[in-house]
């Protein structure tokens, strides 16, 4: 049987046959520790009282594995305590915690009373008001099932606690009213049962009844992991009888084990005639949406059950800047404004299904068109309009007026159709040749290049876009080149990102802004306003007017000079200062390697208390390249002064023991912790077969050096020869030989780092050896530095798609980026498969009841985390939250505070120069890093990537010295915090990429990561509740 079975027989029974048993897995995401983390809970308090020095923070996340690892290594060093998950851990830990009685009651009283039932026992209580379930067996004693009721429900429930057992006498099948049975005990009113001498066994009462009524009754199991002797004990008894109507459905999250124990009593109680299965579901609470759903599909019950999952209504507050004063210093655009008509042709389109059809039917005509609603949208002469659809027009073509929904953002049809007609209309004025649908290019401009021994020519082109910003609209222009071969063909992708690089990566900002002068003189009327006319030559054309001065943003700052004389701009930004980043000791820098040769990491204490001080490699490597592996992971130990990259950033390297504080252990050929990798054929005919047949022979390699001895992270070397193997992609397939190691090793707990054969020849060595010696420290458990921050209330959450379209069940796999803190700790994530996205435009969304799915368990990682809900969470995404995702994602997350749902997208149109006023020009440097500019009332501009002084202001820094940056767009669905903590939340988490040394990434880490690890998680078996640390993925 499965779930959705399940979910029907228990909705079409005229009885209520079936029984729940409930376990503290249920109560998960109503803010309940589960039994196993309430081990680990105490275990951690025991750990830090006994080490008073030691950061919190440093062992903050006690469900991390390696964390788990690090306490009980403690634990097993000192003397009096169980071996890790003996049976006697719970009752142990609490009394150890907790030894007095009442201790214990008002400990798990002061949990109870700060939360509240979930969805998943408010649908409970509908279904026990319906008498869909008389029993309700349970571990837990938090109440939570009599909580759920709501005053209209009038159905009896008899509750049966520790103290009250002898009313389990009196229960009658034939009885109008429900029955709860707490095994161990309510908080309110009973003792608890906690230590081992006091769960040993459960009162005879609850024992004989259980047991009679499992042999009679099929029992579901939720939230239960078995292991409590006492109930295990009471379930085996019963199933040693032959079954009369028994069964046991023992529900589990999905790819979640069940232990031996487990496995034992269903075999044993199949043997017996009992139906017993194992079921997977994505949780208690998803399970009993889908049981509500299929029960109270009409009527007063299904409206109820709407209400339950109805969305927490949401706010948000506009950006702004309060406070701040006007300056002189302002940046200036690539966007010029644009008046566009106020209506546009429309009629009722007939056979016409999609884009392609219609674009079909105005190819190389006076018109350009979109489909709306079932209406044909159009511009153009109304002759030619009717003679492109005759054949397909349902009314007549008419002149319709335009409003403020066709213009809200860039992507409208309006906007599209506008567009087109613009960029066509601009390229037959000005005698230019048009490619594609955005690109004008100038035949008389042509330059020549070579590629890889061909000839190309090269000639001067600029991209056009029609771009809506707050309630105007704007034409981009971005200069750009056009490349074809000698004989006016296509040039290759490789030959055609080389050239352009080549060329437009020298375009910095002074240059940039010459080639916008340039392209405007060209295209523009000089010195008014330019009237565009499409069709040019039509009696009734659409008009266009185009503004004769980019738009430019003010700087403005909370004080300015006296005597200030500014100018009025079009947009206001403002300048934050770059996030510090902290060390050891609570030491602060912005520049990571600076702080760590100066203070050492930030968990230095960590070591006093290591038993193993060092880091160990493992290396798979085929023989013949083994003394230039050996040779280069040495260098990590030693000193490299010689900066040929990334200048004004970087610094000498001082050797790995000196940065760290802790030594490396690099192995050589013929140790343990060496493995030799065995030659692999190479077939450029079947790469498939190839990839497969070199992926395997590493994770043989890898199993065989775990089978011999520990490492903390795996070298795996790529030879050249391999590049044609490494990543096999087309319309149908998508091979990634990393993505699948990766996976692979994932699933084991095992890190990795793969290194390429091109980097033990690279002169860049200063780089590349502060880059993977950060990568190794990182993924060895141990954390370089965090982000300054005394915000104790924010969590962030980034959720990343991966997209499996041969998986025609679960196409898409989300990785939620789960829990960076406000100092950008605690990398973990879990991983959701989705039944049934909605695809718009090839990007996935979630419906509401995905979205309530993923934000349950986002809920549930923040109590396993901090064991309560965050004051505020902050959710990343890069595609806009719809409204089925805002209402499960603010459902399943009620109770925090402040929910903070923002978009955060590269801009591809808008681009901004630096100008120095002193000088009256453009700055060599593109605009500072840390710019932020209001766009619309729900949106910002940040510059993450841009110039920056990390060494005093005589020295500017542009990383990657290409072209000018781009900003991320930032759009706001939920909300209320300034603009200044939002925007210095996004640049803070820029810097917090572990797997690299780079100042910062252009995206916060919310998305850097969650992107990889959903592209990485579409490979593996394990999803639902499993959560994983990032750097496993890294």
């Amino acid at each position: 049987m499965d779930q959705d079975a399940l979910v029907r027989s228990i909705g079409v029974s005229r009885t209520p046959k079936y029984m729940f048993l409930l376990g503290s897995g249920a109560s998960a995401s109503s803010g309940i520790s589960t039994s196993g983390q309430c081990i680990w809970e105490w275990k951690r308090e025991i750990y830090l009282s006994a080490n008073p020095n030691m950061p919190k923070t440093l062992v903050g996340d006690v469900n991390l594995p390696h964390i788990q690892d690090r306490i009980q290594k403690w634990l097993d060093a000192q003397q009096g305590f169980p071996p890790l998950n003996h049976p006697s851990e719970y009752g142990f830990y609490i009394e150890r915690a907790f030894p007095r009685k009442q201790e214990r009651q008002d400990y798990f009283n002061r949990i109870f009373s700060t939360v509240g039932p979930q969805v998943g026992y408010k649908i409970l209580a509908m279904v026990l008001n319906e008498l869909k379930i008389r029993w309700v067996w349970t571990t837990n004693f938090d109440g939570l099932v009599l909580r759920a009721r709501q005053p209209h429900h009038t159905r009896t429930i008899k509750e049966i606690g520790v103290d009250t057992s002898f009313r389990i006498e009196q229960a009658s099948e034939t009885e109008d009213c429900c029955y709860v049975v707490q095994l161990h005990g309510d908080y309110k009113y009973d003792h608890l049962k906690n230590t081992d001498a006091e769960t040993q066994a459960l009162d005879n009462n609850h024992r004989s009844h259980l047991i009679s009524r499992m042999n009679m009754h099929p029992l579901v199991i939720i939230g239960y992991s078995g292991r409590d002797n006492s109930v295990m004990s009471a379930l085996e008894e019963a199933v040693e009888k032959q079954s009369k109507g028994g069964a046991i459905y023992w529900c589990v999250t999905r790819a979640q084990q069940i232990s031996e124990r487990v496995t034992a009593l269903l075999g044993t109680a199949r043997r017996n005639g009992y139906d017993a299965d194992v079921i997977e579901i994505d949780g208690f609470d998803d399970f009993m949406i889908r049981l509500g759903k299929y029960i109270f599909r009409d009527g007063k019950k299904a409206s109820e059950l709407e209400k339950l999952l109805a969305e927490i209504p949401l706010e948000r507050t506009a950006f702004n800047f309060p406070g701040y004063k006007p300056g002189v210093n302002f940046i200036k655009s690539n966007a010029f404004p644009v008046q566009v008509p106020t209506e546009i042709y429309q009629f009722e389109a007939r056979d016409i299904p999609n884009w392609k059809t219609l674009r079909a039917l105005v190819l190389n005509k006076p018109v350009i068109a979109g489909l709306l609603k079932g209406n044909v949208l159009a511009v153009g002469d109304e002759d030619s309009i009717a003679d492109c659809f005759s054949e397909h027009m349902a009314s007549k073509i008419k002149r319709v007026p335009l409003d403020d929904s066709d213009f809200r953002a860039s992507d409208t049809v309006v906007m599209h159709i506008f567009s087109q007609a613009i960029i066509q209309a601009l390229a037959q004025a000005r005698g230019l040749e048009l490619k594609g649908r955005s690109l004008i290019w100038k035949s008389d401009s042509g330059t020549s290049e070579t590629y890889e021994g061909s000839p190309f020519k090269v000639y001067d082109a600029v991209r056009l876009h029609l771009t809506r910003m707050g309630n105007q609209n704007f034409l981009t222009l971005i200069p750009n080149v056009h490349i074809v071969t000698l004989e006016g063909s296509e040039p290759t992708a490789s030959a055609d990102k080389h050239i352009s690089r080549k060329i437009l990566g020298q375009q910095y900002n002074k240059s940039y802004y010459e080639a916008i002068a340039k392209w405007r003189k060209l295209l523009f009327s000089p010195g008014k306003e330019t009237l565009l006319n499409y069709p040019p030559n039509d009696k009734a054309p659409f008009t266009f007017r185009i503004g004769t001065r980019s738009a430019e943003t003010a700087i403005i700052a909370k004080t300015q000079p006296a005597g200030i004389q500014s100018t009025q701009r079009d947009f206001e930004a403002i300048e934050i200062p770059e996030p510090c980043l902290e060390f050891d000791g609570g030491a602060k820098d912005i520049h990571a390697p600076t702080g760590l040769q100066k203070h050492g990491p930030y968990d230095l204490q960590l070591l006093v208390l290591d038993s193993k001080r060092e880091i160990r490699l493992g290396v798979i490597c085929s023989p013949q390249h083994k003394d230039g592996v050996k040779k280069f992971l040495l260098r990590l130990n030693s000193p490299e002064n010689v900066i040929s990259s990334h200048k004004g950033y970087l610094i000498p390297y001082p050797g790995f023991h000196k940065i760290y504080r802790l030594p490396l252990s690099v192995p050589s050929p013929g140790d343990a912790e060496w493995r030799d990798l065995p030659p692999v054929e190479l077939n450029v005919d079947e790469p498939i077969t190839t990839q497969r047949k070199i992926s395997a022979a590493i994770t043989r390699e890898i199993d065989a050096l775990l089978g011999a001895t520990s490492v903390d992270a795996i070298i795996i070397f790529v030879p050249e020869r391999w590049e044609d193997f490494k990543l096999i992609e087309s319309d149908r397939v998508y091979f990634d030989l990393h993505d699948f190691v990766k996976a692979y090793c994932v699933q084991k707990g095992v890190r990795t780092q793969f290194l390429e054969q091109a980097t033990l020849t690279s002169t860049q060595r200063c780089q590349i050896l502060w880059w993977l010696s950060q990568a190794l420290y990182a993924k060895s458990w141990r954390t370089p530095y965090i982000l300054e921050s005394s915000d104790t209330k924010t969590v962030f959450v980034g959720i990343g798609y991966g997209m499996d379209l041969s998986n025609k069940d679960f196409p898409i796999i989300v990785g939620c980026s789960h829990i960076y803190n406000a100092s950008g700790q605690g990398l973990r994530y879990t991983l959701s498969q989705i039944r049934n996205p909605i695809l718009k435009r090839k990007n996935p969304f979630l419906r509401r009841e995905d979205a309530i799915k993923v934000g349950y368990q986002i809920r549930q990682l923040f109590y396993e985390t901090y064991q309560k809900l965050p004051e505020r969470v902050v959710i990343h995404k890069r595609t806009p939250f719809i409204k089925s995702e805002r209402e499960g994602l603010s459902h399943a997350l009620n109770g925090v505070k402040d929910l903070e749902m923002l978009t955060i997208e590269m801009e591809k149109s808008w681009r901004f120069m630096d100008y120095t006023v002193k000088y009256k020009g453009p700055d060599f440097y593109p605009v500072k890093r840390g710019t932020v500019m209001v766009s619309a009332p729900y949106q910002f501009f940040v510059w993450v990537h841009g110039k920056i002084n990390i060494f005093g202001p005589a020295q500017t820094y542009y990383q990657g010295g290409h072209r000018i940056p781009a900003p991320l767009r930032v759009t706001r669905f939920a909300g209320h915090s300034p603009i200044e903590k939002v925007a210095g939340e996004i640049v803070g988490l820029s810097k917090m990429d572990l797997n690299n040394m780079e100042l910062y990434n252009q995206m916060p880490a919310t998305l850097q990561t969650s992107g990889a690890i959903a592209r990485i998680g579409k490979l593996l078996k394990k999803f639902g509740r499993e959560s994983y640390d990032y750097r496993l993925f890294m």
